[in-house]
């Protein structure tokens, strides 16, 4: 395989190049090179060469964790030049960022569509790509979404990045530590969305520790609720039945059931602005605990804001397109694309 194209390549360039090495086999040219020569020419092909290896691999590693075959793999590769200009990534670059999604089993289909996604977050975000790929997937298997839905959670990133004082980043490091528990605790992502920008723009802690507190509210919450635990400061579910009646919310539906997380949130909310400091409080202890009260505090106060957020991340559909265009606009992206037409041979 590496032989034809090596072979393709000098054929391409037979006019433009007009040097011996065009007569050359590929023994020969890796001597030449061996020896150090510094003809452009000579460059030009060692650069090839280099950039003909690494896709190789690439494409080697693909094979392996996949049931395709080397020629199959090699298939894919004028997916990958396609890809690679329209993120602004070399071919390489886009062929190791598929690794990351083959290896967790996906078919090729969905394993192109995340790292399309993946590619054009870590742009908008100015992250690694595998970092975007470990925040994609984090928030695609938290709340079960499937590869389909990969753009819209980056679209959610995106806006509510753009449209509060977080980041993409901050918020998709945020979730990797909540999204899990939030989906059990019956929290859509919308919502999470929200309260976790709402959480960063209102304490500015670390985007890590913001989402690690909700984990930790949530957490206590199903201890309560669904084993009936008292926590170490005393508290159980009867307490916070108790205590959320005094401002006229219900933990419990009309048959006696839990009622979700999100519904007692958002009613806690709606009645927060008319509560007293001392109620406000005793309702953010009560959920959170002493130790995350803080930051329950700041997702209720002005909880307009907050469902502000939520409604930004819900009609957030497009926010990355548009924010990866502006990028592809720039000098960063005019690099990468000329770095990629080396590639493409």
């Amino acid at each position: 395989m590496l032989e034809h194209v090596y072979h393709e390549y000098l054929k391409h360039y037979a006019e433009e190049m007009k040097t011996e090495v065009l007569l050359m086999n590929e023994t020969e040219i890796i001597i030449a090179l061996d020896e150090d020569e510094e003809d452009t020419d000579f460059e030009k092909v060692k650069t090839f060469i280099k950039t003909v290896k690494e896709l190789d691999n690439a494409l080697t590693q693909v094979a392996m964790v996949t049931s395709m075959n080397r020629k199959e793999a090699w298939g894919l590769l004028q997916q990958y030049e396609n890809l690679a200009r329209e993120v602004g990534m070399t071919t390489t670059e886009v062929a190791d960022l598929s690794i990351y999604f083959f290896r967790q089993g996906r078919s090729a289909e969905d394993a192109m569509r995340m790292t399309e996604v993946a590619a054009k977050a870590a742009k908008v975000a100015a992250i690694d790509a595998t970092e975007s790929a470990n925040y994609l997937t984090s928030a695609i298997n938290g709340f079960g979404l499937a590869a389909s839905e990969a753009e819209s959670v980056a679209d959610k990133f995106a806006a509510l990045g753009a449209a509060s004082a977080s980041s993409y980043e901050e918020l998709a490091k945020a979730m990797s530590k909540v999204a899990p528990a939030a989906r059990v605790a019956g929290i859509d992502i919308d919502h999470m969305m929200g309260f976790l920008a709402k959480g960063i723009e209102t304490t500015r802690d670390a985007p890590e520790n913001i989402g690690t507190a909700f984990k930790t509210i949530f957490s206590r919450m199903r201890e309560l609720k669904d084993i009936g635990k008292t926590m170490e400061d005393g508290m159980d579910v009867n307490r916070v039945e108790k205590a959320l009646g005094t401002i006229g919310v219900a933990l419990r539906d009309s048959n006696g059931q839990f009622r979700d997380l999100q519904d007692v949130i958002n009613e806690v909310g709606g009645n927060w602005d008319g509560l007293t400091r001392n109620q406000q409080a005793y309702i953010a202890t009560t959920l959170a605990g002493t130790r995350q009260q803080a930051r329950l505090l700041a997702l209720f106060q002005d909880y307009d804001r907050t469902l502000e957020l939520v409604r930004e991340s819900q009609s957030a559909a497009g926010a990355m397109a548009v924010q990866h265009s502006e990028y592809m606009d720039g000098m960063a992206a005019s690099v990468a694309l000329l770095s990629n037409a080396w590639q493409e041979f």
